[in-house]
């Protein structure tokens, strides 16, 4: 689509093109560029879900509603994938949460398993 876009451009530069027409194809072809854009990625999206890389995928989420958000002419392939990506974002959050809940649990009780050793270390001796 990159290189159509190019030969477009060059030929409406040559003349060869009308203007109008050259509007048209050229806004078909963005948006087959940005379909193509969306697919590969949710595919990476999916990956770093998949291997728990949640703050890579929110990252690429908030990208692609950043892009598809203020778009005008939205057709419903493209509003579908919002909302799919507004869904995953959802998804994508808790896990977030979660993930984070689980660290700070962990730390938690290795600072309570940190506070007995040093309780066993400097107890009362007794004496024998």
């Amino acid at each position: 689509a990159k290189k159509i876009r190019a030969v477009l451009r060059s030929e409406h530069a040559k003349g060869k093109i009308a203007t109008k027409n050259f509007v048209v194809e050229d806004r078909r072809l963005e948006m087959m560029q940005l379909k193509i854009n969306i697919e590969n990625s949710l595919k990476k999206i999916y990956d770093s879900k998949e291997s728990q890389q949640y703050g890579s995928a929110n990252q690429m989420i908030n990208k692609l509603i950043n892009i598809l958000g203020p778009m005008a002419d939205k057709d419903n392939y493209l509003k579908a994938k919002e909302t799919q990506l507004i869904e995953l974002q959802s998804e994508i959050k808790n896990a977030l949460h979660e993930k984070n809940d689980k660290k700070l649990q962990e730390i938690k009780e290795r600072e309570a398993e940190k506070q007995n050793d040093l309780d066993v270390i400097f107890q009362e001796k007794k004496k024998w």
